[in-house]
C-alpha cells in the first residue's frame, strides 16, 4: 500500500513572518500605484495664452454680462450692415435700443460704458470706456472683409477718454483677447478628457 507522507508545516519564526507581511504589503501598495497611474488623467483645463483671458474665470458677473451683450451685439450690426452696407454708429445703436450702447438702466447698472466708434483700415472698433473702477473696458474689433469675424478685447485699466483711433493704438497692449468657455470646455471638463 501507499505510505503517506505528512506534511508538516514549520510555523515562521517573528522576523521571517514581518519580512513577508512587509513584502506583500509594499507589492500591493506598488500595484495599486500603478493602477491609479494608468487610469489617472489630468482635469481639464481651458488653455489661455499669456494675452487672453477666460470669458468664464477673469470677468465678473456684471463684466460676464456686458461680455454677453457685445457678442449679440454683433448679430445685430451684422445685419444692420447688411442693411445699408455700413457699420452702424454709436448713435445708431442707441436709437435701435441695442444692448450694451443703449442707454437705459441696465446700462447704468453695468457701469455705464461711454462707447466710441473708430476705423482703421479693414477694422471696426467699438470701445467701451468704464466709468467705475468695479467694471473694466471692453473693445470690440470687426474686420470689415468678413464681418463675422469679430474679436472682444477686454482691459482692467482705467483709461482716459480716447476720441481716436491714435490714442487708442497706444492703450492696445493693455487689452485682452477674451476667450469665450463654451459647452464643448464644459464637457471637456466632466469627461476629464
Amino acid at each position: 500500500m501507499f505510505k503517506i507522507k505528512k506534511f508538516i508545516v514549520k510555523p515562521l519564526s517573528s522576523k521571517k513572518e514581518n519580512f513577508y507581511l512587509l513584502l506583500v504589503f509594499c507589492i500591493l501598495i506598488f500595484s495599486a500605484t500603478l493602477a491609479l497611474k494608468f487610469r489617472y488623467k489630468e482635469k481639464y483645463k481651458q488653455n489661455i495664452l499669456s494675452n487672453q483671458i477666460s470669458a468664464f474665470s477673469s470677468l465678473n458677473n456684471i463684466e460676464a454680462s456686458i461680455y454677453s451683450d457685445i457678442l449679440n451685439s454683433v448679430l445685430e450690426i451684422n445685419l444692420l450692415y447688411d442693411e445699408t452696407e455700413q457699420f452702424p454708429s454709436i448713435a445708431t445703436l442707441e436709437e435701435r435700443e441695442i444692448p450694451p450702447y443703449y442707454k437705459d438702466q441696465s446700462w447704468e447698472q453695468k457701469g455705464a460704458l461711454k462707447w466710441n466708434r473708430f476705423e482703421h483700415e479693414n477694422e471696426i472698433y467699438y470701445l467701451g470706456l468704464s466709468t467705475v473702477s468695479e467694471i473694466g473696458s471692453f473693445l470690440l474689433s470687426i474686420d470689415k472683409n468678413s464681418s463675422e469675424n469679430a474679436s472682444v478685447f477686454y482691459t482692467k485699466e482705467n483709461l482716459p477718454e480716447i476720441s481716436n483711433i491714435e490714442k487708442l493704438e497706444n492703450y492696445q497692449n493693455l487689452f485682452k483677447k477674451i476667450v469665450p468657455y463654451t459647452g464643448g470646455d464644459e464637457r471637456k471638463k466632466f469627461k476629464e478628457e
